[in-house]
């Protein structure tokens, strides 16, 4: 357990130079807070198109002070049972959100995100930046 799992905004907004997520991660470095991160969120980053070579090294660089968090057999099967009750055409759309909400379940960790609205159909423990 983490004080927080990071959704991928807290990236995104580090990024474009928000003081919030910048605090945030300055917490994680200097060790006074931890986090963890999914796999899937470093999937979300990478597949970006827009991704240059900077802003990959310094993922990288952040990678090192983060403590993974990867999709147990178990959060993957929770997650299935939460889609299951969603809409078909919601299903696709919502798959990220209910595997990293149960990831974050699993762990007992809040998720640290400006999501809260699409993780909240799965998952009630936030971070607020």
């Amino acid at each position: 357990m983490t004080d927080m799992l990071l959704d991928i905004t807290v990236f995104q907004d580090y990024v474009q130079g928000d003081e919030d997520a910048r605090a945030i991660i300055s917490h994680v470095i200097e060790g006074t807070k931890t986090a963890a991160i999914s796999p899937l969120i470093l999937f979300e980053l990478w597949r970006d198109p827009s991704l240059d070579r900077k802003t990959e090294i310094g993922y990288v660089a952040l990678l090192s002070f983060l403590e993974d968090a990867p999709l147990s057999a178990e959060a993957a099967k929770t997650a299935g049972l939460w889609l299951a009750s969603v809409e078909e055409e919601e299903r696709d759309k919502l798959a990220y959100f209910a595997l990293v909400g149960a990831t974050a379940r699993e762990r007992g960790d809040p998720i640290c995100t400006r999501n809260q609205d699409q993780f909240s159909r799965f998952y009630s423990d936030f971070v607020d930046y």
